[in-house]
C-alpha cells in the first residue's frame, strides 16, 4: 500500500500551464507569474513537465516540491535546466502539470506521500516517453491506474486533468 493511500491522502487540484506557441523560450519570472496566476505559488506537490507536439504531449521530467512551493521550485535553476534540456532535444510547446497535494488534519504537508506519488508517476511517464530525463525511480512500482490514484471522479474531467491524463498515457494507447 502506498503512502498516499495509507495516510488517506488526496490530491486537491491539478493545473496545467501552457506556454504560448510562438515563444518557445521559458523565462523564470514569466513561469513564476503564471504559477501564481493559477494560485499554486505556495502549494506543494508533484509536477510533470512536458512538450506538446501536434496532438501528443510527451512528459520529460517528473519532480516534486516538498520544502518550497511550486512558485520557487519550478523556476529554480535546476528546474529551468531541465526545461532547456528538453527543449534542445525536441521541438514543441512547453507544458507544466502541477498536482497540488492535500494536507494532514493539522495542516502539515505529507512529504512522504508527495515522494510516493513522484515515485509512482516516474515509471508511468517513462512508459509514455522513453527519453524521460529522470534517471531515478524508473524501476519503482508504477501507479497502476493514474485516474484512481489522482482521484479523478467519474464524469467528464476538467480540462487540466484531461491534459495531464493525456500526458501520462503510454504511446500507442488511445
Amino acid at each position: 500500500m502506498s503512502n498516499a493511500r495509507k495516510h488517506g491522502f488526496m490530491v486537491t487540484g491539478v493545473r496545467v500551464i501552457v506556454q504560448k506557441r510562438k515563444n518557445r523560450s521559458l523565462d523564470p519570472a514569466d513561469l513564476k507569474r503564471k504559477i501564481s496566476e493559477v494560485g499554486y505559488s505556495e502549494a506543494r506537490g508533484t509536477y510533470v513537465f512536458g512538450l506538446r507536439r501536434a496532438r501528443r504531449i510527451n512528459p520529460w521530467w517528473v519532480g516534486r516540491a516538498t520544502r518550497q512551493g511550486f512558485g520557487r521550485e519550478c523556476p529554480s535553476d535546476h528546474g529551468m535546466a531541465k526545461f532547456r534540456d528538453a527543449l534542445l532535444k525536441c521541438k514543441g510547446t512547453p507544458v507544466l502539470g502541477l498536482i497540488r497535494q492535500g494536507t494532514t488534519g493539522r495542516g502539515r504537508i505529507h512529504s512522504k506521500a508527495i515522494t510516493s506519488l513522484e515515485k509512482g508517476l516516474t515509471p508511468v511517464a517513462h512508459a509514455a516517453n522513453k527519453r524521460l530525463l529522470n534517471k531515478y525511480n524508473l524501476r519503482a512500482k508504477p501507479i497502476a491506474h493514474v485516474d484512481s490514484s489522482l482521484r479523478f471522479r467519474g464524469g467528464r474531467p476538467r480540462k487540466d486533468a484531461a491534459l495531464l491524463r493525456r500526458m501520462l498515457k503510454p504511446q500507442g494507447r488511445k
